[in-house]
């Protein structure tokens, strides 16, 4: 489907003369509509360079000058997850007051509203935190002449934009000429990845339905919440301990590396590298269809696309997110 000098393609139909000859479909297998696979951005397509227990403890004292145990501080921060679920807020809602309450059982003096914004917002001016691994950049080359990529986010957009554009990550998303697909929770005006958020998504991506979209995340807490929805979803854990924990969630799929994502991509729409020796014949698995969903939700009739989900190459917006 071509919209506006947009090319969202079949994942059966390379729109690419040198991608056909790398990828074949397998005529026996029932392909999967795929208008786009969607990438959560922070702590899947960027991961933190440290650990989360001393990411969040390297923060803490350089705001306020407090040395905690790493552990110890995450095992608060679990408790505080706990105790005050996010239930749909935007993360820049969310963080601060949590924060707040951790510099106060650490013991810590100042403006301590200053200082709990502070340490949210360390995690995105700070972009030597993160970085993005060679395996998932293949990932990333691999899929984006195959289809539109776009990163779903709760984060504040300009600077998850920054990030991005900081790690080289931009240029794998852009469509068409149109620029780079960013949606974060401010620009939607909705909460990641609720059913309000993930429609609109869909209809300015110009999908039929939700379904269309694939999710690539890292959390069983949220992102995994897009399967109740039937977005076939993927959960990154690098760990693999979520292969050999079972996991219930309908339409949630966990892999333990970027290869595995692109496996489970194929798997799911029917397609095979052009290897026959690896093909295994009849042993090729099933595309995963039926997913227990509680609704096939189509989207309404596109609205006039004002390109306020645009961000050109030059990163300048053409509106302002605040």
């Amino acid at each position: 489907m071509d919209t506006s000098g947009e090319r969202i393609a079949s994942w059966t139909e390379p729109h690419d003369r040198k991608e056909a000859a790398m990828v074949a479909p397998t005529p026996h297998l029932t392909t999967l509509r795929v208008g786009a696979v969607g990438f959560d951005a922070t702590h899947t397509l960027l991961e933190a360079v440290a650990s989360r227990p001393a990411l969040e403890a390297k923060i803490l004292k350089d705001v306020s000058g407090i040395d905690v145990d790493p552990d110890t501080l995450w095992t608060f921060i679990t408790e505080l997850k706990r105790q005050h679920p996010r239930s749909g807020r935007d993360m820049d809602e969310y963080w601060p007051p949590l924060n707040r309450m951790l510099l106060e059982h650490v013991g810590a003096s100042g403006d301590l509203d200053r200082m709990a914004l502070r340490m949210h917002e360390q995690h995105y001016d700070d972009a030597s935190l993160y970085c993005v691994r060679d395996d998932m950049r293949e990932l990333l080359e691999w899929a984006a002449p195959l289809v539109s990529l776009v990163v779903l986010s709760n984060q504040q957009q300009g600077r998850l934009i920054g990030l991005l554009r900081h790690h080289d990550v931009l240029r794998y998303f852009e469509n068409g000429g149109r620029g780079t697909r960013v949606y974060t929770s401010g620009h939607i005006k909705h909460s990641k990845p609720s059913r309000e958020y993930l429609r609109a998504v869909a209809r300015k991506l110009r999908l039929k339905s939700v379904r269309e979209l694939i999710l690539v995340g890292n959390s069983l807490e949220n992102d995994a919440q897009a399967a109740k929805l039937g977005v076939r979803t993927a959960i990154l854990d690098r760990s693999g301990l979520l292969n050999r924990v079972p996991v219930t969630l309908p339409g949630v799929t966990p892999v333990d590396s970027p290869a595995a994502i692109r496996s489970w991509i194929e798997r799911l729409c029917g397609f095979v590298a052009e290897q026959p020796s690896d093909r295994g014949g009849n042993g090729v698995p099933e595309p995963e269809v039926g997913l227990a969903a509680e609704e096939d939700l189509p989207v309404d009739e596109p609205e006039p696309d004002d390109q306020s989900d645009v961000v050109p190459p030059n990163g300048d917006r053409t509106t302002d997110e605040g």
